[in-house]
């Protein structure tokens, strides 16, 4: 049996998967997942850089970096020192 968490990312997977065939590449595919970000301001800036850094081994586009670096800190501000305490 399916956990809530499970059932909640399945549906929200399958929603990203049937308006993917709408996108026009991975900008307009992020717009989806992370569709409205915080400002900078609103973020540790120093957490911000690194986690920015880290998601720079995923794209070499900037922007899509940074989203996915607030998305990280929305759900956990400490998300990028646990990556690193597990050496990762």
């Amino acid at each position: 049996m399916n956990s809530v968490t499970e059932i909640k990312v399945n549906k929200k997977v399958g929603i990203y998967f049937d308006r993917l065939k709408e996108t026009r590449g991975p900008k307009d595919l992020l717009q989806l997942i992370v569709p409205d970000p915080r400002a900078d301001e609103e973020f540790n800036l120093e957490a911000l850089e690194k986690g920015t850094a880290v998601e720079m081994e995923h794209t070499n586009d900037k922007e899509i970096a940074k989203k996915i670096t607030k998305d990280h800190l929305t759900e956990d501000q400490d998300y990028y020192v646990k990556l690193a305490k597990l050496g990762l």
